[in-house]
């Protein structure tokens, strides 16, 4: 199969975080068509690379993607850089890079103590729709924050549990799995819908708040493909 449409209409979507996640979509795709990006020699061809947005309204659009450009979108929303984080406390079972002292200065008694540091090697999300706005809107010091802020909470709450970030750290070797995975299930639904049935998948909290892949009760949850 060399290529899947699917159509999406935010009224018939099922939560606010699906309306959302299309809006997240779009955005992201139209970012990838984005000629000044912070890529490099990573810099996408249009043609071959990016999925096609058609029949783009306020409330409904169609994406076209083929396995090739399904998995530059993964690539792309899973890129990521090994960065630094240093810490009063050293994580355990993580590489020490280096460590130093600092003079802290307590908030409440306003004395001044001097603290062992830690520096670990830390993974960090990228964003190349924040990057591009933030970097050309804000000052360095609010785009840092503001950067920061994203970031943590993807990893304090979504991708709090280490194993949710392996797509992340997939793109730092090559590319991402979660791309190949997602284009099988795309060609069996586009099939499923053929015969006029719906494909669905698994579907876990690190993809939709409040989900898990099966509650205490042994009750699976699962969405449809193209929902995902």
């Amino acid at each position: 199969m060399d290529s899947v449409t699917l159509q999406y209409d935010l009224t018939t979507l099922p939560t606010a975080q699906h309306k959302a996640g299309l809006a997240g979509l779009v955005l992201s795709i139209q970012e990838m068509n984005q000629p000044s990006r912070h890529r490099g020699d990573d810099a996408l061809d249009p043609e071959t690379d990016v999925p096609v947005i058609s029949n783009l309204t306020s409330s409904s659009v169609e994406i076209t993607l083929t396995e090739n450009s399904c998995q530059m979108l993964f690539d792309d929303c899973y890129r990521a850089i090994m960065g630094t984080v240093e810490v009063e406390k050293a994580w355990k079972n993580v590489e020490i890079l280096k460590t130093f002292e600092k003079e802290k200065k307590d908030a409440s008694s306003g004395k001044t103590k001097t603290v062992k540091v830690f520096v670990h090697p830390n993974l960090e999300p990228r964003n190349p729709f924040l990057e591009r706005h933030l970097f050309r809107e804000l000052k360095d010091s609010k785009k840092d924050l503001w950067y920061k802020l994203w970031r943590d909470m993807l990893f304090q709450i979504p991708r709090a549990r280490p194993t949710t970030r392996n797509p992340y750290k997939q793109t730092l070797d090559g590319q991402c799995k979660e791309g190949v995975n997602t284009w099988k299930d795309l060609v069996k639904f586009n099939q499923s819908r053929e015969i006029d049935a719906i494909g669905t998948t698994k579907l876990s909290s690190s993809l939709l708040l409040g989900a898990q892949d099966s509650t205490a009760e042994k009750v699976g949850f699962s969405e449809r493909v193209d929902n995902v």
